[in-house]
């Protein structure tokens, strides 16, 4: 997952924090929207990168997230997915 897409998946959850989504066209600002919202996203999977459960990846301006088999695992036995 991209870190837009991560913000899409929250707003369209209706996760608190991302109830207002950033423009679509890259603006000044949209980056000024979009900066608090990455924020809140690293504070959030910094525990989960910590206990192993997803990766981290950079490339250039935008983050990627992959899950772990330890967070599929757990994923899973907590029923937030079906495999």
């Amino acid at each position: 997952m991209r870190s837009d897409d991560i913000i899409t998946l929250f707003h369209d959850l209706g996760v608190q924090g991302f109830e207002k989504k950033p423009d679509a066209m890259r603006t000044t600002e949209k980056l000024k929207q979009k900066r608090p919202l990455l924020n809140r996203i690293n504070r959030m999977l910094k525990e989960l990168v910590d206990q192993e459960y997803i990766t981290k990846k950079k490339d250039g301006k935008e983050f990627f997230v992959d899950i772990t088999d330890a967070g599929s695992h757990i994923a899973c036995v907590s029923g937030l997915i079906k495999k």
